[in-house]
């Protein structure tokens, strides 16, 4: 029994990681570059081209603290800044080009009377935490110099202030010059308005390696940075009146402190200028949801599973600690003790530690905070406080710098030794937006000296919505401990902060975080990933009205899903500009809601939209292209059926094809017409919506505010049964297009985009659809959701050797659950897990225009994927009578994956699909194609073909075999990493030409999707944790032979496939324990000598984590199998 409680330890301190694919706005790469570069401000150097860039304007505030203020004369502002940042990395230096549209340049000595760069540059050579700030000034401003040199001159270059210039002098040594280095070229001339500037441009270098960092590491390097461009205009016009200036900046604006935030420089030696699409930058937090687990009781114990996530420790000078912060947490989060009454900073002989935890649930965040302490005091003097902060960067309101106010959410110990809210946290309290309950440890005391102390526990629950923040943003915080101790002897006295990433609302910087809705906590206390391609439909028995209210209280409890136009979301939910790419200041955001009654499924689309309404040209509308799978009529995969409501009015009759004031959208495709705008009842019934638009569609003298859409299909006519007890899943995409300003009268305002969940198009089988799910017994009242596990568990071969490649699939690697395709074969595809079994399919196309023969020799593959380190192994054992070579594509014999290139994005914003291709060619020889011909050449990617039996190539004489592929591809080169989802499709090609040419065909059989158009990706999971083979830390060695090689899928719901190996025929134990060790399932199983596998079915089991053994007689036993229920 022992042992077992070992296991289920050593199972809970398991790691679930989680791909999250969030572009951080505070990270870009400085490509390196080996080319000479010249500070001329010509940027004809051709690296500059490949660069990375970053844009700043004013009057624009970017998350989390890029802003933009007024410093002068803000009446008179009629040159507002634009800035494009461009970053190299060269050796030791970093490179950083400004494009700046300025038409006046110059400066005096007044204050803010001149154009200027202030940056800061984080300084680590020192070794402090936080490192400090380093200051460099390049600017007009002559302030501190002697005369003359405090008079403008025409034509002058800007001065050097900071850690490498100099504020009373212009000259600079030799070391300054080569630390930082710059040079402007105006394009006109400084300090003159006589004829306008054309703007001016920076070119300029900083030796990094004197600021302690070592961009030539193998590892790379995260530079620092935050800037801000200082911008006067018109100062030398003769008019006082015109004189004006401002300033703008990327994530802070000071050079000579650690406030705001800071701009994440990531420079890596293979990262290049020849690196077409640079590595994403994980969020630094992600705070999973709380959706599946119960919500924990504010009572100061912190027992329940909701407090099971990975903790975020801060400790008193503990570098070790700080140095496991993600990014650039350990050179931002820090400590500071301050002097107490004028004394000097005595020791600190209680060092604070502190251990924080995050999660959310519907619209509130939950904090815990485990705080060791051994003197707790309470205070009202800030600087010794005994207590907790996190602070928050609130979207709800700005402040005069045009970036969110720095919320302080404060609790301390007063002077009457009760925890009290202070700051920001008060006001949430008393307006009943944040509950607090803080509990003394053990014996603990407080204002108590005689005793020593454990600590406290502090458990916040706060409402998110309050500080602009919604499911699914990025979140901006810092955590600080307050611990302050004071003595009878009053010098002995001190205080300390402590914080990750943000001491307080001054800075240094954010933590970004996100919350994802994605990544949720399970009963058994880890945290599993959530589909992004997944939503569940709640069933109502309520009676919905489509007028666009949304007054009926089911849509409280439904679940939705939000898209946004210039976010992309995985896998393939994207969005384009259609029109005027450079007039959308209306970008989209839209929320979608689903329900379900009966035999229909309801949606609500909530849109964000200023300008709504349309006319008969292409993409000058508002409307929704969506599309549902039309299982009616049986074909695999199931067709795309169209469903366009939309204010486009092409193939209408004069005059409805006019635009009408106040209109509401029509009805186009499966149940609506093209040249007409009436519908049958028929129609109406299968489909209907109506708009509420908060404004007037179809005319723009007022913006407007929005409009919802209330949508109804039915599913019966589509093929499915949503009332089934076992449930339905609805496959549907859909896109919503936006334009903007259509009836402005101004043709330069108008713009249109697409955004879109999923794919874009309604007509055809592309990209990828949303699962959504609906069961009876899923209603509106659930309030913990059914998990719907991953399509494939892709099992982590770490603890088998690699196999060779020579086509022989002996190796263990290869008992990974296999995957089998095969042609007109719908009972393998009804196994398919999720939407598979609709989304796979086969294609037979028209050769030379001849009709479809019979396929004499269907095809009929059997797959299998494992990973290894940074390694996925494919195999593809192919049973084919007749191969034969060919460059025709409809007449391939081979294998393909079609993969998700989450390294390489395309136009629509969404990765590129890979197809990895092997196939026989015309000299009978196996090849690689497409995307693998370059994994190859470039040798991410090694193949091996073998011929079964005596099976040859383009020799009709003799009756083949088949033929198996080994594949090995170092899956980073597509942008994944170790425990990442992963999108994939599996095809088998099949093509058979005779004599008889009307006799030839090709097909096509897949599994979720054909090729890189669609229908659909299979989400994998690179799983960590479930192994093939024996893993010596977890599991026990087999005895007699009996041996678990693991459950597909895993997670699972509600049943999972065990795979064991028998060493002989007879009845076996599957015995199936709890967490607690206790045992809750045994199952008898009639086994055969070798592998066997048993469908466990685990109704009436909760979710959470089981192990299971496989007992034989004399109680001869299997090692020990983990896996995951998810309901």
């Amino acid at each position: 029994m022992k042992k077992i409680i070992s296991i289920f330890v050593l199972l809970l301190l398991a790691t679930t990681f989680v791909f999250a694919q969030q572009v951080r706005k505070d990270v870009i790469w400085a490509k390196v570059t080996t080319e000479n570069i010249v500070l001329d401000g010509q940027l004809n150097e051709t690296s500059w081209q490949k660069a990375e860039s970053v844009t700043i304007r004013y009057g624009q505030s970017d998350i989390p603290t890029s802003g933009w203020r007024p410093e002068f004369n803000e009446n008179a502002i009629y040159d507002p800044l634009v800035a494009t940042i461009k970053f190299l990395a060269k050796g030791e230096y970093l490179y950083m080009a400004f494009i700046v549209q300025d038409s006046s340049v110059g400066g005096n000595a007044d204050w803010a009377r001149w154009d200027g760069i202030l940056m800061n540059i984080k300084d680590k050579s020192e070794g402090t935490r936080p490192a400090k700030a380093a200051e460099f000034f390049y600017t007009y401003w002559l302030a501190g110099l002697p005369s003359p040199l405090d008079q403008p001159k025409v034509g002058a270059q800007p001065r050097f202030i900071g850690k490498f210039g100099n504020f009373t002098d212009t000259t600079r040594t030799p070391d300054q010059i080569d630390a930082w280095d710059a040079w402007t070229k105006v394009n006109g001339v400084s300090n003159s308005d006589s004829l306008p500037d054309n703007g001016y441009v920076v070119e300029m270098k900083v030796k990094l390696s004197a600021l302690g960092y070592n961009p030539t590491s193998p590892n790379g390097e995260i530079a620092m940075v935050n800037f801000s461009i200082w911008d006067c205009d018109w100062l030398f016009s003769g008019n006082p009146s015109r004189v004006a200036s401002t300033r703008t900046w990327l994530q802070g604006p000071w050079g000579n402190t650690n406030s705001h935030n800071t701009m994440r420089v990531y420079i890596r030696p293979d990262i290049t200028i020849n690196t077409t699409s640079v590595p994403s930058v994980n969020v630094d937090n992600v705070i999973p949801s709380l959706a599946n687990v119960a919500t924990p009781q504010l009572d100061g114990y912190l027992n329940e599973v909701a407090w099971t996530v990975a903790p975020i420790e801060v400790a008193w000078d503990n570098n070790t600690i700080r140095d496991q912060y993600p990014g650039a947490g350990p050179w931002l989060s820090g400590q500071f003790q301050p002097e107490l009454g004028g004394n000097p900073r005595p020791p600190v002989v209680d060092p604070s530690y502190a251990k924080f935890r995050l999660a959310f649930k519907g619209n509130y965040l939950y904090l815990s905070a485990d705080v060791n302490d051994q003197l707790l005091q309470g205070t009202s003097v800030y600087d010794k406080l005994d207590g907790v902060m996190m602070s928050v960067a609130d979207f709800s309101s700005y402040n005069e710098e045009n970036i969110p106010n720095a919320r302080e959410l404060l609790v301390a110990f007063g002077q009457d030794g009760q925890p009290q809210p202070l700051n920001y946290l008060k006001t949430m309290v008393d307006s009943g937006w944040a509950q607090l309950f803080v509990r003394l440890k053990g014996t603990s005391t407080v204002n108590n000296n005689s005793d020593v102390d454990s600590g406290f526990v502090v458990e916040l629950k706060l409402d998110y919505t309050k500080l602009g923040y919604r499911s699914g943003d990025p979140f901006f915080f810092g955590l600080t401990v307050f611990d302050g101790d004071s003595f009878d002897d009053s010098l002995a006295n001190y205080g300390t902060r402590t914080w990750y990433f943000r001491e307080n609302g001054w800075g240094p910087a954010y933590a970004w975080g996100k919350l994802d809705p994605y990544t949720v906590v399970t009963g058994g206390g880890q945290t599993a990933q959530v589909r992004h391609d997944v939503i569940w439909a709640k069933v109502t028995t309520e009676n919905i009205v489509l007028d666009g209210q949304l007054n009926e209280t089911s849509w409280q409890n439904a679940e939705s899903v939000t898209i946004r136009y210039g976010q992309s979301d995985i896998p393939t939910s994207g969005w384009r500009p259609e029109f005027n790419e450079n007039a959308i200041y209306d970008p989209l955001v839209a929320t979608i809601k689903f329900l379900a009654k009966g035999e229909y499924l309801y949606m609500a689309f909530i849109v964000q939209d200023s300008s709504v309404g349309g006319n008969a040209d292409w993409a000058r509308w508002d409307g929704i292209l969506m599309n549902i799978k039309d299982k009616s009529g049986g074909t695999r995969p199931a067709r795309a059926a169209e469903f366009f409501y939309t204010y486009w009015l092409e193939g209408l009759p004069s005059p409805l094809d006019q635009p009408r004031v106040g209109a509401q959208p029509r009805f186009l495709g499966k149940f609506g017409n093209f040249t007409d705008t009436t519908r049958t009842p028929e129609q109406i019934d299968a489909w209907d919506a109506w708009t509420k638009v908060n404004g007037v569609s179809n005319s723009d003298s007022l913006p407007d505010n929005g409009y919802v859409v209330e949508m109804k299909v039915k599913l019966s006519a589509l093929g499915y049964n949503p009332t089934s007890p076992n449930g339905e899943i609805a496959m549907v995409n859909f896109s919503i297009w936006d334009c903007d300003w259509l009836f402005s009268g101004n043709p330069s305002r108008v713009a249109s985009t697409r955004t879109w969940l999923q794919g874009p198009w309604g007509n055809t089988n592309s990209h990828n659809t949303m699962r959504v799910y609906i069961r009876p017994d899923v209603t509106i009242s659930t309030s913990e959701l059914p998990i719907v596990p991953v399509d494939n568990v892709i099992q982590n071969a770490k603890n088998v050797p690699d196999p060779v490649l020579d086509g022989y699939l002996g190796e263990q690697i290869w008992t990974a659950s296999p995957i089998d395709v095969a042609w007109d074969n719908n009972t393998i595809r009804d196994q398919y897990p999720g939407a598979g079994p609709w989304l796979s399919g086969q294609f037979q196309p028209e050769l030379g225009g001849n009709p479809r023969p019979p396929v004499v020799d269907p095809s009929f593959a059997r797959f299998r994927l494992a990973h290894k380190q940074n390694y996925l192994y494919f195999s593809a054992d192919v049973n084919d009578q007749l191969l034969q070579g060919t460059s025709v594509y409809d007449k391939l014999d081979g294998v393909m994956m079609t993969v998700a290139d989450f390294s390489s994005y395309n136009e629509e914003n969404i990765p590129n699909a890979r197809e990895l291709l092997v196939a026989f060619g015309p000299n009978g020889q196996p090849q690689p194609m497409n995307y693998l011909k370059t994994m190859v050449d470039s040798g991410w990617a090694q193949l091996s073909v073998r011929l079964k039996g005596n099976s040859t190539v383009n020799n009709n004489s003799d009756v083949d075999s088949g033929f198996v592929v080994e594949m090995k591809l170092d899956y980073t080169k597509l942008g994944y990493r170790y425990g990442d989802p992963f999108f994939f499709g599996l095809t088998v090609f099949d093509g058979d030409s005779f004599d008889d040419s009307l006799a030839n065909y090709g097909t096509r059989t897949w599994y979720f999707r054909e090729n890189g158009w669609g229908p659909a990706y299979a989400w994998g999971y690179l799983d960590p944790n479930t192994l093939l083979g024996i893993d010596d830390e977890i599991v026990t060695p087999g005895i007699d032979g009996y041996k678990i090689l693991g459950n597909y899928p895993n997670p699972f719901n509600p049943s999972t496939r065990v795979r064991f190996v028998s060493p002989k025929n007879g009845l076996v134990k599957m015995v199936i324990y709890n967490i607690l060790g206790q045992i809750v399932r045994t199952e008898i199983i009639d086994a055969v000598a070798g592998v066997n596998e048993y469908q466990f079915d685990a109704k009436g089991l909760a979710s959470g984590i089981y192990l299971y053994r496989v007992f034989g007689e004399h109680s001869a036993s299997s090692n020990t199998g983990k896996m995951m229920l998810l309901k």
